[in-house]
């Protein structure tokens, strides 16, 4: 049995302006492949002859180049065998990644795969609980397996998911098929927490479905609420054994659809969700500690730029004591201090003009140098450079890259005791599960960025309409509802129609 396996992977946030490139990736080519994915020991167990092609991984960012991602796609593709039989292809992607000029990545990706082995072969492809789908995604790719958490702590089981129902599926001769249904919903991830309702009692949904005569898998998806493209928004996908079985899986996923619409408006905020100043007040007049505070429209693990300087200035308006701001993205900072010495007030010259050290000018403020050195990264990698400033009562976490605090550990990478500090300000939104596991309090600051997450207020463009929250004079069902219901919506398989103001 040979099964080519490889990965891209990066969840986009359009709303950051800077693109992201080749060098913003973490690669691994031929077998250096199998120590990034988590399924080489089933499929060795399985005796299949694996054909390793591309590994490539980033943290969330903006839309990716369209030169850098053809350059990891043509790295993919001819990595794939030129002779002999494939009988099955699995994928690891992401499912918001957007490309500059081209649109959904990963749809390209499985265009791209599919025209390559052909319509027969099977393509499995394991995905993020924040995909934005389309129905093209759908007729590409046979098996679609998401995670079913968030925050995500399933990622190697979803990868086996995929790789044990592509095995199978070649031993039965038989061709999966996809059957996805799109929910007009954007909510915010950050209210979406599958350990809490009403989102837990839909994955058990999901799993109850899985089991079901005919059906291999039922997934949804919340999707990525910070881009702005046509298949932005909430999904529902349930995997048929064969063609025999589709219309089984489309009444699943449409009773998925429609569980998913029914509790739009039940979804809340796990943490304290305040304005950025009450957090901060609140946060500081706590006596015990550690309490977070989430820069929520800076968020990094959204693929926001993480250089915003909104919550620093409001902490330097109060008396600060054991409190840190860690993860500032400041590259030009960071490698200006590169040549200070330790303990050395800091003096940032006119031509470093990051938006830390521009702060730094205006409010004429000389940080001390308190250390130096590589943060550790999101996987346990080398994240880069990073310094430790500190002025009275607050120390603050430079980075030369932008990088994702989500665990005790990277912030002792930098040299700092995690246990030092009575307040925390991360450029998160929920905090992940080694934070939150020490967490005393967490308040979500709503503040302004990329990752804003007042949905209302996001100047989409490219969403299609129309679409709650932004729009609630409309009622909607999956496909297949009453007649009276069922006006075309452009760009999906669902029907709505207006209602008038108020009524839903």
């Amino acid at each position: 049995m040979r099964i080519v396996v490889g990965s891209i992977q990066q969840e986009t946030n359009t709303f950051n302006p800077e693109l992201s490139t080749l060098a913003d990736f973490i690669l691994a080519e031929g077998s250096a492949l199998f120590e990034h994915i988590a399924v080489t020991d089933y499929f060795h167990s399985q005796s299949c002859d694996l054909i390793p092609t591309l590994y490539a991984h980033a943290l969330p960012a903006g839309r990716l180049a369209r030169p850098d991602f053809e350059l990891l796609l043509q790295r993919m593709l001819a990595k794939f065998p030129s002779g002999g039989p494939i009988d099955g292809v699995w994928l690891y992607c992401h499912g918001a990644l957007e490309v500059d000029q081209i649109g959904s990545g990963d749809l390209a990706i499985l265009k791209a795969v599919r025209q390559q082995v052909g319509p027969d072969v099977p393509i499995a492809v394991a995905l993020d609980f924040h995909a934005n789908l389309s129905e093209a995604i759908a007729d590409l790719a046979n098996i679609i397996c998401g995670y079913r958490t968030a925050p995500h702590t399933d990622m190697a089981q979803t990868q086996l998911r995929a790789a044990t129902l592509l095995v199978e599926s070649i031993r039965r001769g038989k061709l999966p098929r996809s059957v996805l249904v799109r929910v007009p919903l954007i909510i915010t991830g950050d209210k979406v927490i599958t350990a809490a309702e009403p989102m837990r009692s839909i994955i058990r949904a999901c799993e109850d479905a899985a089991r079901q005569d005919g059906i291999l898998d039922a997934s949804v998806f919340n999707g990525q609420p910070w881009v702005d493209a046509p298949q932005t928004g909430a999904s529902a996908v349930v995997v048929a054994q064969n063609d025999e079985h589709v219309s089984i899986a489309g009444k699943q996923a449409r009773e998925l659809g429609r569980m998913l619409w029914d509790v739009r408006d039940r979804y809340r905020f796990q943490a304290v969700a305040v304005e950025p100043e009450i957090a901060i007040r609140q946060a500081l007049d706590s006596r015990d500690g550690p309490v977070f505070i989430s820069d929520s429209g800076d968020n990094t693990t959204a693929g926001a730029p993480g250089d915003r300087m909104d919550l620093l200035e409001g902490l330097l308006q109060h008396d600060l004591r054991q409190v840190l701001l860690a993860g500032v993205t400041a590259p030009q900072s960071v490698a200006y201090c590169s040549t200070a010495e330790i303990g050395q007030e800091v003096i940032f010259p006119e031509s470093v003009s990051d938006a830390f050290a521009c702060l730094m000018h205006r409010l004429d403020l000389r940080p001390v140098l308190h250390s130096r050195g590589h943060l550790l990264g999101w996987y346990g990698e080398d994240a880069g450079a990073c310094v430790v400033l500190s002025l009275p009562g607050l120390d603050m976490l430079l980075t030369h890259k932008r990088c994702a605090i989500i665990s005790p550990a990277i912030i002792e990478s930098a040299g700092l005791v995690f246990a030092a500090y009575r307040v925390i300000v991360v450029k998160l939104g929920y905090l992940y599960p080694d934070l939150a596991a020490v967490a005393k309090k967490a308040f979500l600051a709503m503040t302004p960025g990329a990752s804003c997450e007042k949905i209302e207020s996001i100047p989409y463009q490219a969403v299609s309409r129309p679409i709650y929250p932004i729009d609630q004079d409309f009622a909607w069902m999956p496909e297949g509802g009453s007649p009276a219901d069922e006006v075309n919506r452009p760009g999906g398989t669902d029907s709505c129609r207006q209602l008038p103001t108020g009524q839903q």
